[in-house]
């Protein structure tokens, strides 16, 4: 047995040999029963301080000492950032086992951790995480892992969930760590998030607008992200800047991708945005004909008045010689669109949509429906 010994004389731990491989994964099991990270640990046998490497193979007896921090200055600070920004792991390695304590080598500009995730690297946030720097510590609104989020770190965004990092937390202007992965299109961190059950429908108003990251992954024209949020059960109808929703955005723009997958998500053909508008006024008026044919094939009023133009989506795309349009809203069938939306239909969500254990795993090839 390794019999640890405090100061103070006490017996901290008795601890089989065999638990322990080194001097490094002896200090970072004695963290968890004295609250204190390894940095601070200084092991000693017979009056000497043993180095991290040095292998434990046999019985005895070990002297505990915790270290106070010492005193961090603005040189300690610029050179840890300097070490962060040169991915130095072993430069901020020396720093901690000064030992400095993480928070006292932060500015008001700026966290190591917060450095650390901008700089993508992974080992220095695990570095920075054992010294126990503050996983939620904002520097500039940003959180660390809004930061990490928004570069497009899994590895650093990992290591942050599993220290119990707020997922949900906004940053000043707004946004959380999935808006943020959603807007920059990092598809590996807002699978990883939403697999942790961030919340993929805070609306929150960025710059000044209300938006959700649905709403985001559709103006960014995203699809492969509006389908995953979709699948994760974010609110297709869920009402945003200007009374827009999802699919009034997809239908102005022509993204018939994303308008498809909305549809199969049940959002409303016919709900009105704040100018008065309707999905299919929207891209009937602007000649989007894929959409305007998928539109109607989940039902879309196209008689409907348009509020602020008094006309109808006919007489929208008549007034502008979208003539394909025309054809498609008096009833004549066009050739097949390019793209086909998955297994689905209004009445019924494909059951892949359905949220679960698997829901994140690619699916299986599966046969294509038109919806009734």
């Amino acid at each position: 047995m390794l019999c640890i010994w405090q100061a103070s004389g006490s017996q901290l731990a008795s601890i089989p040999v065999e638990n322990v491989t080194d001097v490094l994964s002896l200090k970072r099991h004695l963290g968890s029963l004295c609250g204190v990270s390894r940095f601070r640990q200084r092991l000693l046998q017979d009056g000497e301080v043993l180095k991290d490497d040095v292998q434990l193979v046999a019985p005895g007896d070990l002297q505990l000492v915790l270290l106070p921090f010492c005193h961090s200055s603005d040189g300690h600070r610029d050179s840890v950032c300097k070490a962060i920004a040169r991915g130095s792991v072993n430069g901020v390695e020396a720093l901690l086992q000064a030992p400095h304590d993480p928070v006292a080598l932060s500015t008001r500009m700026w966290t190591p951790l917060v450095m650390a995730c901008l700089a993508r690297s992974p080992q220095i946030v695990q570095l920075l995480l054992e010294a126990r720097a503050e996983v939620d510590r904002e520097a500039q609104g940003q959180t660390p892992l809004f930061v990490a989020a928004a570069k497009g770190s899994v590895a650093c965004s990992q290591l942050l969930l599993d220290s119990g990092a707020d997922k949900d937390l906004a940053c000043q202007r707004g946004k959380t760590p999935v808006a943020a992965a959603t807007e920059a299109g990092h598809m590996g961190v807002l699978r990883l998030l939403l697999e942790a059950s961030a919340s993929c429908d805070p609306i929150r108003n960025i710059e000044g607008l209300p938006t959700t990251p649905l709403y985001l992954a559709v103006v960014k024209d995203r699809p492969a992200l509006v389908d995953m949020l979709l699948i994760a059960r974010a609110d297709a109808d869920r009402v945003c800047a200007r009374g827009n929703t999802p699919l009034h955005v997809a239908s102005e723009k022509g993204l018939l991708e994303a308008a498809s997958l909305l549809l199969q998500a049940r959002a409303s053909t016919d709900r009105v945005r704040e100018a008065g508008e309707t999905a299919l006024h929207l891209a009937a008026a602007r000649g989007h004909a894929g959409v305007v044919q998928k539109l109607l094939e989940y039902r879309a009023d196209k008689d409907m008045v348009c509020a602020s133009k008094g006309a109808t989506a006919m007489e929208l795309a008549s007034a502008r010689g979208h003539h394909e349009v025309l054809q498609l809203l008096l009833g004549r069938t066009l050739a097949p669109m390019p793209f086909e939306a998955s297994a689905g239909s209004a009445a019924e969500p494909p059951a892949s949509r359905k949220r679960g254990p698997s829901v994140f795993r690619k699916p299986a090839a599966k046969a294509r429906h038109a919806p009734a």
